[in-house]
């Protein structure tokens, strides 16, 4: 997962992440990246059937072959506008 987010972040400003609140009890690893990565994201947590009824309607998917249980991540873009995404950036070089 790590890899895949590190590529897709270099290239995108996300606002909003949604996880399985599940991924809490049962993938805390997961659960302490995606915590500690976007911490300035809106991030929901719901539960696993809800996100895989949710993902039906989503842009694009990403298969990242992340084995971790409930390692799958829905993630809203930023608006382009400068102003609103510069806060959102996520620096993984830090």
């Amino acid at each position: 997962m790590k890899q895949c987010l590190k590529a897709i972040l270099e290239e995108t400003v996300i606002q909003k992440v949604v996880i399985a609140e599940e991924m809490k009890g049962m993938n805390e690893e997961g659960y302490a990246f995606v915590k500690n990565t976007f911490q300035k994201q809106e991030l929901n947590e719901i539960s696993q059937e809800e996100l895989v009824r949710l993902a039906q309607n989503v842009k694009f998917v990403v298969r990242s072959g992340e084995l971790g249980c409930y390692s799958n991540l829905l993630m809203e873009a930023a608006s382009g506008v400068e102003q609103f995404k510069k806060e959102l950036i996520i620096d993984f070089q830090r």
